[in-house]
Formats: C-alpha cells, sequence, structure tokens
C-alpha cells in the first residue's frame, strides 16, 4: 500500500481532477458501442469512484443522485 501525504489544498484540487475524470468517463460509457471497451471504462469509473470515497468526498455520492 502506498501512503501519500498531501494537503488540505492538494486533496481538494486532486478531489476536483478526479471528478472531473469520473464525470468524463461516465459520458465516455454512455457513448461507447464495444461492449468489451465499455467494460474497460467502468472498471476505471470504479476506480476513481474507490479514491474518491477514500479521499472522503461527500459530494461524489450526491452529484450522482
Amino acid at each position: 500500500m502506498i501512503h501519500l501525504e498531501i494537503n488540505n489544498i492538494e486533496k481538494e484540487k486532486l478531489r476536483e481532477f478526479l471528478q472531473h475524470c469520473l464525470n468524463w468517463l461516465k459520458v465516455e460509457v454512455h457513448h461507447t458501442d464495444t461492449r468489451a471497451f465499455r467494460e474497460k471504462l467502468k472498471q476505471k469509473e470504479a476506480v476513481i469512484q474507490n479514491l474518491l470515497d477514500q479521499l472522503g468526498s461527500d459530494t461524489t455520492r450526491e452529484s450522482q443522485r
């Protein structure tokens, strides 16, 4: 396991970046016709969501509702 020390500003910027990536992936999943590629994108989406959850992003789950 990797331990990363970041300050609050860095943490917030990382959250913003990951949320942007997650939003982009959702659009890509929606527009993808190839099933195998869609599954790969969904796997990436799950990894990013897990990272956001570990960062304690309360707003991430709210934006999905």
